[in-house]
């Protein structure tokens, strides 16, 4: 094989940190009670959160609140007390006349606006609509949107609208299932709205997407691949199996996924809860299988991914008791937490299972890799329904805690230490990326009691050796390293301290000779581009939520993007031309 030789330049620098910080998976304290935040002023059931750029943290599902009662949203600072600034003491109810008000999820779209998802009954109908009702950033309706901010979707009967998520164009995307009776159980939809809460016309049939299966069908959750394409997850049949269903952008199927667009992992007694796409087209998984939480994965084809704990799915998380995955989290580091639930004879918890890229326990998380925690002692009742990362890495739980007689839901928050940061003070390596060299720099703090600095490396992201060794009283170092043409090689540092402690940093991915390159990178205020196709080319980036932040257009084959206006954190910039979409990850400094 044809090989490369590239020089590594080693600097200690600035920003790969190693500081005494709270053990990963444990309790934050600064947020709420020891960690904890449970709703004493309303009582509601919560299905969804989100996080907003400024770590301020939404909430919805449905409450009550000052003697009115409907759709329930609110938010809070990051320190877990309510947001005065939002509605009425930091909640929002809104009202539609009938039987049931609820939302299931929500998101932030990349102006600040709020939008929620979920379902109302009309008085006396015996129906349930799809509904959608955007907020502006201060709680107050959005009268350009829809009715008076309100959308109301009726499909069929009963149409429940499990998930949402943002296309880069600002358009909406809900999936569930309808209904037409007891009967009728079989079919699930997409409807894609305009950034004004219309229908798009564009998609399926003037707006929404119909797929009808041969057995039972629970589409819960939507997700979207780097060029646009729609991945919906359920589970198919009497739990018999875990189902993805691709769709093209125009609502049609995607023949070239899977079996005729659809892909399955056969389970016993299992339910689909959650569905997420890694950076490299991988689709993440988690649900419950046979009362124990699972974690799966399928190819970006629709194939089952054996590499993933040897046969493509981690059933075997907890030995007793019943545990399930709400919710998927992906960390720019390419490991993966499910947050979900967990009960035994000892009570009821909140479950955080932080994985490996190869779906085994990461054990530097928590304990052994799982963080449980409990609200109460006594015969409550615990149940998360959904999880965040903010951008400084910290993990958000919500649910409802369920307690007293007659039984009162309240809304319960948990907030957890992480070791993954993105904010102001991110822990990841930096390697700058230049055409002919790259350089690792990272901070050396005074009094870190650090002995040595361990330069590793690794071809497949898992099996590290060491590459370089800096000690603490050296001012740096030079490594050469030879790699294959094409060949893709992750770094990181390991600060180890004078006790033998070990901290490591985030993993970067470097690709020896990209056909497209990105330098400096991380860059500061201008990413240079080169290698790019000719002809026309749009260039898109976004962050890891798929926020578009900026959108340009090229017909040279170099080009410089200003990125200055965007926040430190990590990047996608989309290349799309004519016949493909390239996504490659940058660091903004």
């Amino acid at each position: 094989m044809h090989c490369m030789k590239s020089l590594l330049i080693l600097l200690v620098l600035v920003n790969c940190i190693y500081i005494s910080k709270a053990q990963t998976g444990t309790l934050d304290s600064s947020f709420g009670i020891n960690g904890k935040v449970i709703s004493e002023t309303f009582k509601g059931r919560i299905n969804g959160v989100a996080v907003q750029k400024d770590n301020k943290i939404l909430i919805v599902g449905s409450g009550n609140y000052d003697d009115k009662g409907g759709f329930l949203i609110v938010r809070y600072n990051p320190d877990g007390n309510p947001d005065e600034s939002f509605g009425n003491s930091g909640r929002v109810i809104t009202t539609i006349a009938g039987a049931a008000n609820e939302f299931l999820s929500v998101a932030v779209q990349s102006d600040g606006n709020i939008i929620a998802s979920g379902y109302y009954s009309p008085s006396g109908s015996g129906s349930v609509d799809a509904v959608l009702i955007r907020y502006k950033s201060n709680g107050t309706l959005d009268s350009t949107f829809g009715n008076n901010g309100i959308v109301i979707t009726n499909i069929a009967r009963w149409d429940y609208p499990y998930d949402l998520t943002l296309q880069k164009d600002g358009k909406i995307l809900i999936v569930g299932d309808k209904r037409i009776n007891d009967n009728d159980n079989q079919t699930s939809f997409i409807a894609r709205y305009n950034i004004n809460g219309s229908l798009d016309e564009g998609f399926g049939i003037n707006g929404i997407q119909l797929t009808t299966f041969n057995s039972l069908i629970k589409m819960r959750s939507i997700a979207l691949t780097s060029d646009e394409k729609i991945i919906v997850g359920g589970t198919y049949g009497a739990g018999d199996a875990f189902i993805l269903v691709s769709y093209l952008t125009n609502g049609a199927i995607n023949p070239e996924f899977g079996n005729a667009g659809k892909a399955t992992l056969s389970l016993s007694d299992g339910e689909l809860d959650e569905i997420k796409i890694q950076v490299d087209g991988n689709i993440l998984a988690t649900g419950v299988e046979r009362n124990n939480v699972i974690i799966a994965r399928f190819t970006k084809s629709g194939g089952i991914d054996n590499t993933f704990s040897n046969d493509g799915f981690n059933d075997k998380v907890f030995e007793s008791g019943f545990s399930d995955g709400k919710t998927i989290l992906l960390q720019p580091d390419m490991k993966i937490i499910v947050a979900g639930n967990r009960s035994n004879n000892n009570g009821s918890f909140y479950t955080v299972c932080r994985f490996k890229l190869d779906g085994t326990l990461d054990s530097t998380f928590a304990t052994n890799g799982i963080q449980l925690t409990s609200f109460d002692e006594s015969t409550s009742t615990l149940v998360c329904n959904d999880a965040a990362l903010q951008a400084d890495g910290k993990i958000v739980l919500v649910g409802n805690l369920t307690e007293g007689f007659p039984p009162g839901i309240y809304a319960a928050l948990a907030r957890y230490n992480n070791d993954k940061g993105l904010g102001s003070n991110p822990q990841y390596v930096k390697i700058k990326h230049w055409l002919h060299h790259h350089g690792i720099t990272w901070e050396d703090k005074p009094n870190n009691l650090i002995n040595y600095y361990s330069i590793q490396s690794s071809t497949n992201g898992n099996a590290f050796t060491e590459v370089a060794r800096i000690f603490n009283n050296q001012h740096g170092g030079t490594q050469t390293y030879t790699a294959a043409n094409n060949a893709t090689t992750n770094y990181r540092v390991a600060a180890v301290s004078n006790t033998g402690n070990i901290k490591y940093s985030n993993t970067l991915t470097l690709t020896a000779t990209p056909a497209i390159q990105l330098y400096p990178n991380p860059a500061k205020n201008n990413l240079q581009i080169q290698g790019l196709p000719a002809g026309t080319t749009k260039l898109i980036v976004t962050d890891l939520s798929g926020n578009t932040s900026i959108i340009a257009t090229t017909n040279s084959t170099v080009y410089s993007i200003h990125i200055a206006q965007l926040t430190s954190g990590n990047y996608l910039l989309h290349i799309k031309t004519a016949n493909e979409v390239i996504t490659k990850q940058f660091i903004k400094e």
